[in-house]
């Protein structure tokens, strides 16, 4: 091995060696980056709160773009007025996982079965929202959570608005924190 690296020095030391370096040191760096964004993100909750599934989607967690509210929000807001509702149109559509505290859980409907949820994602602002509709039977836990709970939806983007400062997902999944 030794009498590989004495042979061809000059061949690692060139162009092609230094980029091959650069690329393994490129790949440490981003598995450190990602444990540390891991650990931070788990740390914007409490330790007495543990996440557990109510349904299982469609979406895959390790394929989600990492696009949030406020970026959304912005992006419309700092867009020319006539151009907004372009900018909006481009998020339709796009798989997010987000988390947040609880606002309002609101019928929508006569029969009481289709609820709006809003909640206010972590760490953002708090004007910010997200919205959602789902079957109360389909999540029983709305009908006792409090304002404030945590909790987290998985779903697809179908309306942003920069004036109403929220985004509307079809949620896939949506997950509540309990105490233990």
């Amino acid at each position: 091995m030794l009498k590989y690296f004495i042979e061809n020095k000059e061949w690692l030391f060139s162009g092609i060696g230094v980029f091959i370096l650069a690329v393994v040191i490129g790949i440490i760096k981003f598995i450190l980056n990602r444990r540390k964004s891991n650990k931070l993100r788990k740390e914007n909750f409490t330790k007495e709160q543990i996440p557990f599934e109510t349904d299982k989607g469609d979406t895959d967690a390790l394929e989600l773009p990492n696009i949030t509210v406020k970026t959304i929000i912005d992006e419309i807001l700092n867009a020319p007025p006539f151009q907004r509702d372009a900018v909006s149109e481009n998020y339709k559509g796009i798989k997010v996982r987000w988390e947040g505290k609880l606002w309002n859980v609101g019928k929508v409907d006569f029969s009481g079965k289709t609820v709006r949820v809003e909640f206010h994602p972590i760490p953002e602002n708090l004007h910010y929202s997200v919205l959602l509709r789902v079957n109360i039977d389909r999540y029983p836990e709305l009908r006792v959570a409090k304002r404030g709970s945590m909790i987290a939806a998985e779903g697809k983007i179908i309306r942003c608005s920069g004036e109403g400062m929220n985004v509307e997902i079809e949620p896939s999944k949506l997950l509540f924190f309990k105490s233990q």
